[in-house]
């Protein structure tokens, strides 16, 4: 592990002091959005979770953790392309402007899920939505919290 480090990714691996009645867990620094780290480290007491603004330096949370601006590619989105089961991000950087987009529900079934195409679309600074049926997975797959839920 790196310690406290906003700078470098880091795995923690330890029993959390924030999750009571919890066995040891491995817990890689994550972001929670484009700006806001989770920065995981070990005390005397067990493994602690901080919350570090990585825009409070002008900088930008990517990878968990904090990177400068000449880092940011023109798109990055957090769970790796189109991923109907995991709730994520897309975010467009242009002339300095981080623009966040995230998967999301509409109506029950039906997913929104935003990802990082090999042309990117910087004049209206989007990234590419496909509006996706949940229920292809399933007769009874459903759509909540940015993320299909499939059951047959």
């Amino acid at each position: 592990k790196d310690g406290k480090d906003f700078y470098t990714t880091g795995t923690t691996e330890g029993i959390p002091t924030f999750l009571p009645n919890e066995d040891i867990m491995t817990i890689t620094d994550s972001c929670q959005n484009s700006f806001h780290l989770r920065e995981y480290f070990c005390t005397a007491q067990g493994m602690e979770i901080t919350s570090y603004y990585c825009d409070d330096e002008g900088k930008f949370c990517m990878d968990g953790r904090c990177v400068n601006e000449d880092e940011i590619p023109n798109c990055y989105e957090r769970d790796g392309g189109i991923n109907y089961i995991e709730p994520s991000e897309a975010s467009i950087y242009v002339s300095g402007t981080m623009s966040s987009f995230l998967d999301d529900c509409i109506g029950g079934t039906m997913l929104q899920e935003y990802s990082c195409p090999t042309t990117i679309d910087l004049v209206n600074q989007v990234p590419q939505l496909e509006v996706y049926d949940c229920t292809e997975g399933g007769a009874n797959s459903y759509c909540r919290t940015g993320r299909c839920y499939y059951h047959d």
